[in-house]
């Protein structure tokens, strides 16, 4: 605005206000992680699963309050090492995975623990989506590799899929390196049965035998209770023009093995 006392000058008057956003919170950074999973509460709040650079397994939770809206970070992994390592104060969640039922959007969850030059499986299964307590002090089951006429002083788990509930059952599959050198890059497939994985004398995870050699890190298998067909397709029409008749033939699975 001009000033009217002092001609052919001009003075500027400046107005200002502030404004506090309600849902602000105070907040630290999250460290960075080389792998994430995002899974969905009933309610339809994220959970951001990962390992930081303290190697620990983590979630991340989307917390809604009254009080506003933030994020809360939760330690999955600390309790279940000193738990099951404590001869190993090295050992460290080296991958994970995580998955959630179609069928009742539980969540399972699975880390691959390296400690003493091997790896080893914990699981924690069938935990609720809708009240996520769990998360401050999951419940973990230890799986030693324990395979019939097998002994292998180490192995590095490649890979894990759960599978649905089943009567009563969920199996788990997993891939581990084969023969743990870089000459041989194929992997090794067993399954177990959680319920029957109790620490005894019997073995806990059952060979399955992929159709071909698979390189673990350039694969992807899907697990599923579908109906598996064969079909014959021949190269050419030996009859006219055309595309060549094909053949499909369907067969019967049972639902109580992961395909």
């Amino acid at each position: 605005m001009a000033d009217p006392s002092s001609p052919g000058q001009t003075s500027l008057s400046l107005t200002y206000s502030t404004e506090l956003m309600q849902n602000y919170l105070q907040a630290g950074t999250v460290s960075p992680t080389s792998k994430f999973k995002a899974l969905q509460t009933k309610d339809d709040q994220s959970l951001l699963f990962g390992i930081d650079s303290f190697n620990k397994f983590h979630v991340i939770k989307e917390a809604h309050s009254l009080g506003g809206a933030g994020w809360t970070m939760s330690d999955l992994s600390t309790a279940a090492l000193e738990t099951h390592f404590t001869h190993d104060k090295d050992a460290m969640v080296r991958s994970f995975e995580v998955w959630q039922s179609t069928q009742n959007s539980t969540i399972g969850l699975a880390i691959f623990v390296r400690s003493a030059g091997t790896d080893s499986l914990l699981v924690s299964l069938q935990n609720c989506s809708k009240d996520t307590s769990w998360t401050e002090k999951p419940s973990w089951t230890l799986i030693p590799f324990k395979a019939a006429n097998e002994h292998r002083p180490s192995i590095e788990i490649c890979n894990i899929w759960f599978t649905e509930v089943v009567y009563g059952r969920q199996y788990l599959a997993v891939d581990i390196d084969r023969a743990a050198t870089k000459d041989d890059k194929c992997i090794a497939r067993y399954y177990i049965d959680p319920s029957t994985a109790t620490g005894g004398p019997e073995p806990s995870w059952q060979k399955h035998y992929p159709p071909v050699d698979i390189e673990k890190d350039r694969y992807q298998s899907c697990l599923g209770r579908g109906s598996p067909q064969l079909v014959y397709v021949p190269l050419s029409n030996e009859n006219g023009h055309g595309p060549p008749p094909s053949k499909q033939d369907h067969f019967s699975l049972s639902a109580s093995r992961p395909s």
